[in-house]
């Protein structure tokens, strides 16, 4: 299946179809060329992106026992249950041009057939992370979504860690569980930090209440071969 029909939100209520249209318009100028590098706007577009998804997240969340995905392995594939449901078909809305993760600058338009979309957000198409585990009574005050973008961010992760090792230069977007959406900028020590409990903690930590074993990062790209 091509994905060139448009987002598919037939089964959002209209108030929430209207926000997550103005939430994908706002986010098509990335299918633009780009041209001098603006980090700042990257990471607004990385909001607009995560907004879109927040609010498919919420819409799946309802017909699945009020639930988010809670799938093992990476963010591409709990993010590809939003396919196989059929409550989007272009891999677009997951992708901000030029960031750390989106490796091959965009996505390729081929998601796959029915019912497993098993094309959809390829290693190297996705630029957002994920924190799984969540239900729709999480506390709004805990991450979600988290993106960087622009040359000016460099992500380190531990992915063959548990829990992957996070750690962030340059702005970040986070939306939280709640729906709100930040552009933050980490601590020298490259974590980002809110107060809680009148200290700042770490958001990715438990003593933020974040399960750091449920951080779901984009797939990346596999390594070459050799010879």
């Amino acid at each position: 299946m091509n994905q060139n029909s448009p987002l598919r939100l037939r089964s959002l209520p209209p108030t929430y179809r209207a926000a997550a249209w103005g939430a994908v318009l706002a986010f098509l100028p990335w299918l633009s060329p780009a041209t001098a590098a603006d980090p700042t706007v990257d990471i607004e577009k990385a909001v607009d992106a995560q907004r879109g998804i927040h609010i498919l997240l919420f819409a799946l969340a309802s017909d699945e026992d009020n639930l988010f995905p809670d799938l093992p392995g990476d963010a591409n594939a709990n993010f590809r249950k939003l396919f196989q449901r059929g409550l989007v078909d272009t891999e677009g809305t997951f992708a901000v041009p030029h960031d750390g993760w989106c490796l091959k600058g965009k996505p390729d338009g081929n998601i796959g057939n029915r019912p497993d979309y098993a094309q959809a957000l390829e290693p190297g198409e996705l630029s957002i992370a994920y924190v799984a585990g969540h239900h729709l009574a999480s506390d709004a005050r805990l991450p979600l979504l988290i993106s960087g973008a622009g040359p000016a961010t460099a992500w380190i992760t531990g992915v063959a860690k548990t829990p992957p090792a996070v750690v962030f230069t340059g702005k970040v977007a986070v939306t939280f569980v709640g729906g709100a959406a930040e552009i933050l900028t980490p601590d020298p020590d490259g974590k980002i930090r809110k107060p809680k409990d009148g200290k700042p903690v770490d958001i990715f930590s438990k003593e933020y209440g974040t399960h750091p074993e449920k951080i779901r990062l984009p797939a990346p790209l596999p390594k070459p071969k050799e010879g």
